[in-house]
């Protein structure tokens, strides 16, 4: 049972991370001082919660690839389950599904420096987000229904890194569908990427069309 000191202790971490939410959101910075002052705590205070402010930072990434996983991994429903295809286009959807409505989540691991990201337990959980995608391209090769590009070359040293890569994720997958799957999550997270930035609004008036569209372009000249 949670005793009552932890369980203010928990709420004021979440208070903290909540007021940095809010300022990230407002596209400010987030200080240490402007928490503080928000919150009528000490400086001393705040660093019993967090060392220093890349611990706090640290910890919104984790909270956000947790946040990730979650939003890939939620049960697929009676007609995706059945269908290892419809099962990938929804994990992609779920993933802008996701990215737009936690715009800031989704910029602190995927486009801000953060320290101690490529590092430790981060490693961990941001591997398992991704690990979804390979997973499912995994079943899909298995039931058939992958067609790898004839002819892919790779430069020894990119054979290396795709080995690497293969034996990270213990899996039997090929190095070809590993570096198509890579090629796939890239384009369609540079897509996300683009529409979030803003970068489409003077050409595209729906983006969620226009994803679908390319998604489905991708997959289909991938075999999926």
């Amino acid at each position: 049972m949670i005793t009552r000191r932890e369980k203010l202790r928990q709420d004021t971490i979440r208070e903290i991370k909540t007021i940095a939410w809010d300022m990230l959101k407002q596209n400010r910075p987030v200080t240490i001082h402007e928490i503080t002052r928000q919150m009528g705590m000490t400086a001393p205070a705040f660093y019993t919660y967090f060392k220093n402010r890349d611990a706090l930072m640290t910890g919104l990434v984790k909270d956000s690839l947790d946040s990730f996983h979650n939003a890939l991994t939620a049960p697929f429903n009676t007609q995706e389950a059945r269908d290892t295809g419809l099962k990938i286009k929804t994990t992609f959807t779920r993933y802008r599904a996701w990215a737009i409505d936690n715009p800031n989540a989704f910029s602190l691991f995927a486009g801000r420096e953060v320290e101690g990201f490529g590092s430790g337990d981060i490693t961990i959980l941001a591997s398992r987000g991704y690990r979804v995608f390979f997973d499912l391209f995994k079943e899909a090769d298995r039931a058939g229904m992958v067609s790898l590009s004839s002819g892919l070359n790779f430069s020894s040293d990119y054979e290396t890194q795709l080995e690497g890569i293969k034996k990270e994720l213990d899996t039997d997958l090929d190095i070809a569908l590993i570096h198509q799957v890579i090629h796939i999550v890239s384009l369609v997270h540079g897509l996300i990427s683009l529409e979030l930035s803003g970068r489409f609004n003077t050409m595209v008036t729906d983006g969620k069309i226009l994803f679908e569209a390319q998604l489905e372009s991708v997959l289909s000249g991938f075999g999926g």
